[in-house]
């Protein structure tokens, strides 16, 4: 049925895409799970967009260089090791740029990220989905400091992250390595110090990789965002900020304030299509 739907809207949605030709589109992945229709996903957009790269998208928000029509950016966030193993060989394939923004505290360890560690540990005691998912909605809608003490509950699972050879090797093939904050905590629930912290020891980090470039474009994690969190980050040197609001960017775009569109490896070509058109964006602000 969702596939029958989505195949459906795909005629549509080529409306909507001509409709928003000379509207920047930033698609947000995380994990790489399925390689083959990450390719078809890939050989799609390579037709049908012009691919471009953060430096271009820079350019452009805040030095108003040209972008073609059809501009897409492909970015991933938290630095799963999926994006490296799955992800790069389609990537490398098609020669296309890309962002990755990473978790600072993660690289070059084995420590899995929280909100995978709390959902395994869950579903070992028996819980379903809909359980999880009900704690992981409420764990986001606590205070920075509950939600790091409700987490020190959970004994989290090995699981081997990114090395600073790896991004190397990752920086070599056109993807940009950004910053996605030390510890992926929920921006708009941390107070202006526990912020502060966030992109100091994140800066750092970025400095002992030997990465001179990075730490100023940033990615919210979770999309979790306020008014007060973006003065900090203007205040600690951010110049670009993207969002997960599952919008196609308007004109004049803001540069703390960049739409992005959430997109996952697995998903069919037909849906891929309605959502990088905006269709269903469009549908989704009609149904709210």
């Amino acid at each position: 049925m969702r596939n029958f739907f989505y195949h459906i809207l795909s005629a549509i949605s080529l409306i909507f895409n001509y409709s928003y030709k000379n509207n920047l589109r930033v698609l947000a992945y995380h994990d790489i799970k399925d390689e083959k229709q990450f390719y078809l996903q890939i050989n799609y957009l390579s037709k049908h967009y012009n691919i471009v790269s953060l430096e271009q998208v820079r350019n452009h928000i805040l030095h108003q260089a040209f972008l073609p029509p059809y501009s897409l950016l492909i970015t991933f966030d938290d630095g799963d090791r999926s994006v490296l193993e799955k992800g790069l060989p389609v990537l490398k394939r098609f020669d296309i740029a890309s962002c990755l923004f990473i978790i600072t505290s993660l690289i070059n360890t084995e420590v899995d990220f929280w909100f995978n560690a709390v959902r395994k540990m869950e579903k070992l005691k028996g819980k379903d989905q809909q359980e999880i998912e009900s704690l992981m909605k409420w764990l986001k809608t606590l205070t920075n400091f509950e939600r790091v003490n409700e987490i020190k509950k959970y004994n989290f699972p090995n699981y081997k992250q990114l090395t600073s050879e790896d991004l190397v090797d990752l920086q070599a093939s056109k993807v940009f390595i950004a910053n996605h904050s030390h510890t992926h905590p929920m921006f708009n629930k941390c107070n202006k110090e526990e912020l502060r912290d966030e992109f100091k020891m994140t800066l750092i980090k970025f400095k002992e990789l030997e990465m001179e470039e990075g730490y100023e474009y940033f990615a919210y994690p979770n999309g979790n965002w306020n008014n007060a969190s973006e003065d900090i980050l203007k205040e600690m040197g951010i110049e670009m900020a993207f969002l997960f609001d599952h919008n196609i960017n308007k004109k004049g775009i803001n540069p703390y304030r960049i739409s992005r569109l959430r997109t996952n490896s697995d998903m069919s070509i037909d849906e891929l299509k309605v959502k990088v058109s905006g269709l269903h964006s469009f549908l989704q602000k009609l149904k709210s």
